[in-house]
């Protein structure tokens, strides 16, 4: 229900009803450049670290890998959460749409059972 299929995400992104959500197609996205470049900064400390003395290269060698792999955890968690509260509102929607039905319906049963 809150995706960006049926709209498309240039529709999606200009649906003022706010309807639809892009954030999970986002947070996709933000997930995969964070790791780039997550990466790319790991690679560029390791070279100033060598810049500056070959002891410091080592243990930026060391450290890098391990800074690293706690980064993208924190970030999959962080994002993970985010992608949380989105489904929490679709399932909300869902409850939502389910309650209506049942109360049209239990109206319906009612009215019918009155005649």
């Amino acid at each position: 229900m809150f995706s960006t299929q049926g709209k498309g995400f240039l529709g999606t992104l200009f649906d003022f009803s706010f309807s639809e959500f892009i954030s999970e197609d986002l947070i996709r996205i933000l997930y995969a450049i964070s790791i780039v470049l997550a990466i790319v900064a790991a690679i560029a400390g390791v070279f100033a670290a060598f810049s500056n003395s070959v002891s410091a290269g080592i243990g930026a060698l060391i450290l890098g890998p391990i800074v690293l792999f706690v980064y993208i955890l924190f970030i999959r968690v962080l994002m993970e959460f985010f992608i949380v509260f989105f489904r929490i509102a679709d399932y909300l929607k869902q409850i939502a749409e389910n309650t209506a039905k049942a109360d049209i319906t239990a109206k319906v049963d009612n009215t019918t059972q009155d005649e």
